[in-house]
């Protein structure tokens, strides 16, 4: 942390376009182009799951997406995988900026699990099971995994999760 006071300083002292001159290589330069670089390679990997997955996509495909909103919702795991999609890899891609797979209309069989943390060093897996969904045409559902009831359940849309809509909830949601 030193080290940055000491750039920060010298940046006060001499202007920042004289410092960049003197000092090309420095630790605030270096861990911007990290930053600058890593985000690049997300927008890359981002653009191209998509490509991948719209050119796989089914005719009138559903959107199901993967991971819950709201981060401080203790109730459902962070994330469900999805392992399988009718016998075939799931290739997910994200739908505002969460995970997601496309389901096709009717009827899916598909294999998942969930994972979540109480904390840095305590992290939870659940084991691999089908599901079968039954999902409209053109429709986007959002899957959870509820961890007191060890359920998941598929809701339609992608409505924000908080205390009100918890209420909606009922066990026409439940799947598997």
């Amino acid at each position: 942390m030193e080290l940055f006071t000491r750039q920060i300083e010298l940046i006060r002292e001499m202007g920042f376009m004289e410092w960049l001159r003197c000092y090309p290589v420095n630790p605030i330069t270096m861990v911007m182009t990290v930053l600058i670089f890593g985000m690049l390679v997300l927008l890359l990997n981002a653009k191209i799951r998509k490509k991948n997955a719209e050119k796989n996509k089914p005719e009138g495909a559903a959107i199901l997406v993967l991971k819950k909103q709201n981060s401080f919702n203790d109730n459902f795991a962070e994330q469900v995988r999805v392992l399988k999609v009718n016998g075939r890899q799931g290739q997910w891609f994200f739908y505002k900026a969460r995970p997601a797979i496309y389901l096709p209309p009717g009827d899916n069989e598909i294999v998942v699990y969930a994972e979540w943390a109480q904390s840095v060093q305590k992290l939870f897996k659940t084991e691999s099971k089908k599901l079968q969904l039954k999902v409209k045409q053109d429709t986007v559902y959002t899957l959870y995994y509820v961890i007191q009831t060890a359920q998941y359940l598929i809701y339609e849309g992608d409505k924000y999760e908080d205390k009100n809509w918890e209420s909606t909830l009922n066990k026409t949601h439940i799947v598997g």
